[in-house]
Formats: structure tokens, C-alpha cells, sequence
């Protein structure tokens, strides 16, 4: 079994990294939301940096050893992975499958027949083909990596818990 004070000290490092990068990216996309006034922007984009804030949270109840920092380092994962499945899901939901060409003006579907050679419904089906897979694959990776990273929080504090006197 590994150093319980080892890996505590390394899953400090890991949640300032990722608490600190997740919070500070998402807040500037949450204010550029509130700039161009993007309303589900700006829902996501709240809801990703308190993701990033309840991490810290969570750092700061395992840096004073609190046992609360079981609860919220797995937690942020799990809101966080929420968070983006439901903007993936909300943006696969609202495209045009129907219509791929009408969310493009006239001058950047020209743009794009020039640039790839698909005119009319075959570009339309390109666009569609291409913007479902980008937010597939945005869930998948999501599903993976916040799902990893809470399993990963969880089993690592319950041997931090487990090895406390």
C-alpha cells in the first residue's frame, strides 16, 4: 500500500492543478459569455467554474485534513461531468439535422463548398456528420476523464481515510 502523507500531498498538487485550471478557463469563457451575451454559455460556463471552485474547496478540506475533502474532490468531478454532457447534449438537441446549411450564412457556406469541394446536401451532410462527432466525442472524453478523475479521488482518499488513526 502506498505512503497515506505521499499520496495526500500528491492529490494536493493534482487538485490545485486541475481546481485552478478548470475555475480560471471557464471563467474567462464565462465572462466572454456574458460579453456576446450567450445565455447557455453563460449557464455552462458558471456551472464548469464552480466545478473548478468546489475542487479547491475540496483541496482545502484535504490540506487541513478535513474529512469533508471525500465528499467534494469526487463531487466536483461528477458536476463538472454534468455540466459539459448536458451543454453537448443541449447543443445536439438544438442543431438543425435537417437544415445543416441555415446555421451558416450565405458567404461562409460558399466559403466552405470552395474550401471542400462538397456543394449543396452533401456539404450540409459533411457539417452534420462533423458536428455530431465533435460533441460525441467531447461526452465521451468527458465521460472518461472527469468519470476517471472521480474514481480516482474516491479510492485514493478512502486509503488516505482508511490509514488514519
Amino acid at each position: 500500500m502506498k505512503d497515506p502523507e505521499k499520496t495526500r500531498l500528491w492529490l494536493l498538487r493534482l487538485s490545485k492543478i486541475n481546481g485552478t485550471s478548470v475555475a480560471s478557463v471557464a471563467g474567462l469563457f464565462t465572462v466572454g459569455a456574458l460579453i456576446w451575451w450567450d445565455p447557455v454559455g453563460l449557464i455552462v460556463g458558471l456551472g464548469v467554474t464552480s466545478a473548478g471552485l468546489m475542487e479547491l474547496l475540496g483541496r482545502h478540506y484535504l490540506k487541513s485534513r478535513h474529512p469533508d475533502a471525500r465528499r467534494w474532490l469526487p463531487l466536483s468531478q461528477l458536476w463538472l461531468l454534468v455540466c459539459v454532457l448536458a451543454y453537448a447534449a443541449f447543443r445536439l438537441l438544438d442543431f438543425n439535422w435537417q437544415e445543416p446549411l441555415r446555421s451558416l450564412s450565405g458567404e461562409e457556406a460558399m466559403q466552405l463548398m470552395i474550401l471542400t469541394g462538397f456543394h449543396g446536401e452533401s456539404l450540409g451532410q459533411v457539417i452534420a456528420l462533423m458536428y455530431g462527432l465533435v460533441y460525441v466525442l467531447v461526452a465521451a472524453l468527458t465521460l472518461v476523464f472527469q468519470g476517471g478523475l472521480c474514481v480516482y479521488y474516491w479510492r485514493r482518499l478512502s486509503g488516505i481515510e482508511d490509514s488514519n488513526p
